[in-house]
């Protein structure tokens, strides 16, 4: 009756601080070492409060920052990486720590990347999806659960024309418009409620009809063609649809259907729409929603027109 229901609420409320004292000693440590695992990729062991060109090179296509590496694509179709790379997540072989962008193997056909907690994915121009580093939870989907150093294909397919990587977990989309998920399943953030985590990828439920993706530390969110916005996974800070509940499944976030893009960091998560606006939610303690704290999605406000990015 009302006992269990106040228990409920107390567990909950001890959760959540829990959850935000974890959060505060994750950033210190990730600050205390950010200069020894160098993932600025500038040599220099002094960190920067302001951007810092990487080299001189010009010409990069894209770029994806994980939890403590780096990586990005050239125009000429080259991958390069730097940062920490304990568990193979750099795809370079004997290195500990790279300083500055470094060649990830010889080949010259990749199209763009993406960095999860300690874990690399990436598509090639053929449409076809390679993953590397850590692989306790699956997150590499290739059917088994030992890590790699060198960049292993996830299945046989040739149709992936979008990839993201969260702490553990793994999203992807087929040009068909289907979503496919694989890894940690501990918050339901593959979008099924088995809470199992998998090794391979599967179809995520609702799938069909997807344009894009994010996957942030145990949330996952996605835009549909039609504009809309969807998201699951863990919801403690209300990362997923500003309500606090647990979600298990893809659940429609409000009902605007003008939404542009999407991005899902630790707690927190951020979208823009058709007008150019970015919006936020979740999590907010050390100032990722521009000190707009508050559980539904709402305007940061600056006006102009945002491009989106955030670290898992």
């Amino acid at each position: 009756g009302s006992d269990y229901v106040r228990l409920q609420q107390e567990l909950i409320a001890v959760r959540t601080r829990l959850d935000r004292q974890i959060a505060q000693l994750t950033r210190l440590n990730r600050l205390s070492n950010t200069l020894l695992n160098q993932q600025l990729g500038v040599e220099s062991l002094e960190g920067s409060a302001v951007p810092v060109q990487v080299g001189s090179d010009p010409g990069w296509r894209s770029v994806a920052a994980g939890q403590s590496h780096s990586l990005a694509v050239k125009e000429d179709g080259t991958l390069w990486a730097w940062g920490l790379n304990d568990r193979g997540r750099l795809g370079v072989e004997g290195a500990v720590t790279l300083a500055v962008p470094t060649r990830v193997g010889g080949d010259s056909d990749w199209g763009s990347v993406a960095a999860g907690g300690t874990h690399t994915l990436a598509l090639k121009t053929n449409g076809t999806l390679w993953a590397w580093g850590s692989n306790q939870r699956g997150q590499l989907g290739v059917g088994e659960l030992a890590g790699t150093t060198n960049a292993v294909q996830v299945g046989g397919d040739s149709d992936w024309v979008m990839v993201e990587a969260g702490r553990a977990h793994s999203l992807a989309l087929k040009r068909d418009g289907t979503l496919w998920a694989w890894g940690e399943n501990g918050d339901s953030q593959l979008g099924n409620s088995a809470m199992e985590f998998t090794n391979a990828p599967v179809l995520v439920a609702a799938s069909g009809g997807w344009r894009g993706i994010a996957a942030g530390d145990s949330h996952s969110l996605g835009i549909r063609l039609d504009g809309t916005l969807w998201g699951w996974g863990r919801n403690s800070e209300a990362e997923v649809d500003g309500t606090g509940v647990a979600v298990t499944e893809p659940r429609q976030i409000g009902s605007d259907s003008d939404w542009r893009s999407v991005s899902a960091g630790f707690r927190h998560s951020l979208a823009t729409r058709a007008d150019g606006s970015i919006w936020f939610w979740g999590f907010d303690a050390y100032g990722e929603g521009g000190q707009q704290k508050g559980y539904a999605p709402r305007d940061i406000g600056g006006g102009g027109q945002w491009t989106l990015g955030c670290r898992p």
